[in-house]
């Protein structure tokens, strides 16, 4: 199982369309990507010791849906009204991160949708406009910022030696359900890195104003360091810290980022954000203004040809994406199995980015085709067959 490296250099010296698209669909994969009902099936439907499936004839939805049944943590009013916010949060905004955190271990999930909740909201205030000269994205984020820091000192006892000060009442980020939830799991559960947050933090911080990435590498980097590390810390709430797991992190992260990207292209494009950067864009000879405009809701699929110069320069943005997640996959399947099936859980997010970029290869790198991911519980458990592949 060979992996062709397709480099950046290597694409952009690509005279034709078809010739590259048809590169992209000869770069070799060790394994298939699996269907995101059949992943996502593995945590409902036992193998036997023959490895075929054995499947449960009911499997009540209320239990799969309640995602703090067996957590202590949870039995304080405050923490479970905060946890149930996280998980509409995410619900919302994140549908494969939702369902991904429905299939995780119950002593993780406050956790994993803290986290979740956390990226969702730092994510979010980039669209935050003001007509003033004051800055709400940067004074939002500090805010933020502020927050963690309180979460590990208020962990390490830096805040109060006597517990005679009332947190929630002197900081007011305490206040917020996701602040609340997000120092219970820092608190409560496995050793969470600090500095896995100030990385993660920073990069949100120095996004605020990028509109466009001038290189390709400065998008390698946002989703390393976000997409990445956000994979680092749900690892390490499984007692994971291992170099080699973060390795597939990094690749599956940067993978995650570009195929949200290409997925929303439009969306973000009418945000005034323009996700294919600047020396890709000029070298495949597009402008911002090939880009269709979104979907509206209930509308079906645009007709039309899409600028041949809008395809080049998504095949290549979508080939360094595809590399990385291949990268990802090869690094996971070198792990011995038993971390391995201690880290799959929390990796099956990686499913939505394979997807993105199958649909993006069966239009020629035009668009992504409708839903990519599963949009329910019960048809992730329809599927009684489980491939035995990576997760992503």
């Amino acid at each position: 199982n060979s992996f062709t490296k397709v480099s950046t250099n290597a694409l952009r010296s690509t005279s034709s369309l078809n010739r590259s698209t048809a590169r992209f669909r000869s770069r070799s994969r060790p394994f298939p990507a699996p269907h995101a009902s059949a992943v996502m099936a593995a945590a409902f439907f036992p193998l036997s010791s023959r490895g075929t499936v054995l499947t449960r004839s009911c499997v009540p939805l209320r239990r799969l849906l309640s995602a703090a049944a067996h957590d202590r943590r949870l039995e304080a009013p405050d923490l479970k009204v905060s946890f149930a916010h996280c998980v509409d949060l995410v619900k919302g905004a994140d549908r494969p991160a939702y369902l991904t955190g429905l299939l995780l271990p119950e002593e993780v999930k406050l956790s994993y949708f803290a986290l979740r909740g956390l990226n969702i909201e730092t994510g979010k205030i980039k669209d935050l406009r003001s007509r003033s000269e004051h800055n709400p994205q940067k004074a939002k984020m500090q805010w933020w910022s502020e927050a963690v820091a309180l979460c590990f000192d208020k962990r390490d006892g830096l805040l109060s030696s006597d517990g005679s000060i009332d947190l929630d009442a002197k900081y007011s980020q305490f206040r917020h359900p996701v602040v609340v939830c997000l120092s219970a799991a820092i608190e409560g559960g496995p050793t969470l890195t600090r500095r896995l947050f100030e990385i993660m933090m920073f990069e949100r911080t120095q996004n605020l104003d990028v509109q466009q990435y001038s290189k390709m590498q400065e998008c390698v980097s946002h989703g390393q360091h976000v997409h990445g590390t956000l994979l680092k810390l749900h690892c390490e709430s499984l007692n994971v810290m291992d170099d080699e797991v973060d390795v597939v992190c990094d690749h599956l992260g940067v993978g995650i980022h570009i195929a949200k990207s290409l997925k929303f292209i439009s969306e973000l494009k009418a945000a005034n954000e323009m996700v294919i950067p600047s020396e890709v864009a000029r070298e495949a000879g597009m402008t911002a203004d090939m880009i269709p405009p979104p979907r509206k809701e209930g509308e079906g699929e645009v007709e039309g040809s899409v600028a041949p110069q809008l395809q080049s320069a998504i095949f290549t943005l979508a080939c360094e994406g595809k590399e990385h997640t291949d990268q990802a996959r090869e690094r996971f399947m070198n792990l011995d199995s038993a971390m391995q099936n201690k880290v799959a859980c929390v990796l099956r997010e990686g499913v939505e980015a394979t997807r993105v970029y199958e649909s993006l290869e069966e239009t020629d790198f035009a668009r992504v085709k409708g839903e990519t991911f599963a949009t329910s519980l019960p048809i992730l458990m329809a599927k009684n067959r489980l491939l035995m592949r990576p997760p992503f």
